[in-house]
């Protein structure tokens, strides 16, 4: 089970290719992580989901994760705020911590 095309399902299906010579066999495409590690939970399938949703406490013992080696993708971080609003400390602190 993948989402809709995202880049981490690019990313996904161009590994798999290059590694194994053929395309990436899906059986379903489900727009939610959050469905596709309920599915997994229930024993429905195989998928392909970020690492945040396996780490919740109640997710461990019931995923079994593999390491694919995929590059890792670099993602923009944007605080938008009201333009010569100026921020409270904790807004400020959050963001010099990126």
């Amino acid at each position: 089970m993948l989402t809709e095309e995202q880049r981490e399902i690019h990313l996904l299906k161009d590994n798999y290719s290059q590694k194994y010579g053929k395309e990436l066999a899906t059986q379903m495409e489900i727009s939610s992580w959050e469905v596709i590690a309920n599915f997994i939970q229930q024993g429905i399938g195989i998928g392909f989901i970020p690492d945040f949703l396996v780490r919740e406490k109640s997710r461990q013992k019931t995923f079994k994760t593999l390491e694919l080696g995929l590059p890792s993708i670099g993602y923009n971080l944007y605080a938008i705020f009201p333009k010569g609003e100026k921020l409270s400390k904790i807004p400020e602190f959050f963001i010099s911590l990126f």
